[in-house]
């Protein structure tokens, strides 16, 4: 049987790493001699600034040059590294990841990781910061897996700003672009997840992933950005007649222009859910396995001590809550131990490309699943205004533009359902709407010259208006409108070949 490179080299996949230390040193060296011996690398050695790399196609080279100055002036305090320990760690982390990406991806996360070190930290934290990061993904991994000798905090806050850009693709030089998964992962990993939780599993490998399990359920559906989430209360369940209510906390900062405190009462505010008790029934079990620890600093929900027990290890001393580096390990973990091992499925980054073949799944960021509360709540009817409530935007506006992605969850749904017709597992037959007759054909005329066809528009009602958005969310936009037609054209015309996919 033919092996490949990454077949023939055995070394632990980055996913299963908890984080790096100084035997990892020992291991990336014995990679890269391996893949020296492979000719993947060519003409240098492992201490070099620059790693030569080729993949027979294309040469392409790995530059460590990255800004002493900067990383001296605001990273050393924070991740606790002299320099030379952080490029050996970089280095590290390449190695390590090898086989797992291409070499252009390893080109690429380097580069992102230079241009993180040299912004400094109160830019980076900064909403009106412009960081082109391509692969955030494998940024945040990186800085997950270094040694726990800094400022957690810090290191927790630029790790969020850096899930932030998870969703955003700056392969273009035009403006942002959200990008989610490929909706199959999605779907699939719920798929996964519910049945993983029914298994019986020891207790102590349920409550390593039961953040990212309760993660899954309440995120899903309501619109929280990972470190609410984390920062939710201990004392979070209150039950009352007509049943269980969760309080979370929400971040009051975002989008405005407000005076920052520095205390958790007043930079975020609380929101109470009524769930279902099933959900409710989750989380008091949780809170109940979790008992024989002492609470966090912080009083928050998920307790850090089971993290550490997962690799025999005692709580770390600087340890003050389970943060969000905490729950990017848990989810790398579970793609490793269970996404990968238990179901043999091939774990894909890139999120730029067609639909994935049977036995793929895209790796999901922990920002996803806001985007996708959001998107959910307008494909069963919600409306802009319900989704801005929810999610805490300030405007309309901001809210409108997870509309954009509703064509790819829907057109998603449809290849799902086709793939398993083609399979035989399911039929599909046509059902047969009834519609009325449209009565009249009168129009108002846009200043544009085409024609709206919608009576409620004629009378000065704009409900109709609100339901249609363009493909960068823009609210109103006459083009994605069944009631538009171009100028000169009649109702029942097909001036349009997006007719059918809107419908």
């Amino acid at each position: 049987m033919n092996t490949n490179t990454a077949e023939k080299i055995m070394f632990r996949t980055i996913l299963s790493v908890p984080n790096f230390d100084t035997s990892s040193l020992i291991k990336a060296k014995e990679i890269f001699n391996n893949y020296i011996k492979e000719k993947v690398f060519i003409q240098c050695k492992f201490e070099d600034p620059i790693w030569y790399t080729t993949d027979e196609y294309s040469n392409i080279g790995i530059h460590y040059n990255f800004n002493k100055i900067t990383y001296k002036r605001y990273y050393e305090s924070i991740l606790g590294l002299e320099f030379k320990e952080f490029v050996d760690y970089v280095k590290i982390f390449i190695a390590y990841t090898m086989g797992k990406n291409v070499l252009h991806t390893l080109q690429t996360v380097t580069n992102d990781i230079k241009r993180i070190i040299r912004t400094n930290p109160s830019e980076l934290l900064s909403e009106s910061v412009v960081l082109k990061i391509a692969v955030p993904s494998l940024c945040i991994n990186f800085f997950s897996m270094l040694p726990d000798r800094g400022d957690i905090d810090e290191l927790d806050r630029i790790l969020n700003v850096l899930d932030q850009y998870s969703a955003i693709n700056y392969s273009n030089n035009t403006d942002k672009k959200r990008t989610l998964a490929q909706f199959d992962s999605y779907f699939l990993f719920n798929d996964i997840i519910n049945d993983y939780w029914k298994d019986d599993i020891p207790n102590e490998q349920r409550l390593f992933f039961y953040p990212l399990y309760l993660w899954w359920k309440i995120t899903g559906v309501i619109p929280l950005r990972p470190r609410e989430f984390i920062l939710t209360r201990r004392k979070c369940i209150t039950k009352c007649e007509d049943g269980y209510y969760l309080s979370l906390r929400r971040d009051n900062l975002k989008g405005k222009s407000k005076s920052v405190s520095y205390k958790i009462c007043d930079d975020y505010y609380e929101v109470t859910y009524k769930i279902p008790d099933t959900l409710a029934s989750e989380i008091l079990k949780y809170i109940e396995f979790t008992k024989e620890y002492e609470d966090t600093d912080l009083n928050t929900l998920f307790i850090a001590d089971p993290h550490y027990k997962h690799w025999k290890q005692k709580k770390h001393s600087n340890s003050r809550y389970f943060t969000y580096i905490n729950m990017n390990t848990v989810m790398r973990y579970f793609f490793h131990d269970v996404i990968e091992e238990k179901y043999h499925l091939e774990v894909v980054y890139d999120r730029i490309g067609g639909h994935l073949k049977e036995g793929e799944i895209n790796y999901i960021n922990l920002g996803d699943t806001r985007h996708l509360a959001l998107i959910n709540i307008m494909a069963e009817g919600g409306t802009p205004v319900t989704a801005m409530i929810l999610a805490g935007h300030d405007n309309i506006e901001m809210s409108a533009h997870y509309y954009s992605n509703i064509t790819n969850l829907i057109e998603c749904r449809t290849y799902k359902q086709y793939r398993l017709v083609m399979k035989g597992d399911v039929t599909y037959q046509l059902s047969i709407a009834r519609k009325e007759m449209v009565k009249n054909l009168d129009c108002s005329v846009l200043v544009s010259g085409g024609q709206c066809h919608s009576k409620k528009f004629m009378n000065n009602d704009i409900s109709d208006c609100l339901e249609c958005a363009g493909p960068s969310g823009e609210l109103g936009y006459c083009p994605s409108c069944r009631f538009y037609r171009k100028k000169g054209s009649e109702y029942f015309s097909m001036d349009s070949d997006s007719i059918y996919k809107r419908k």
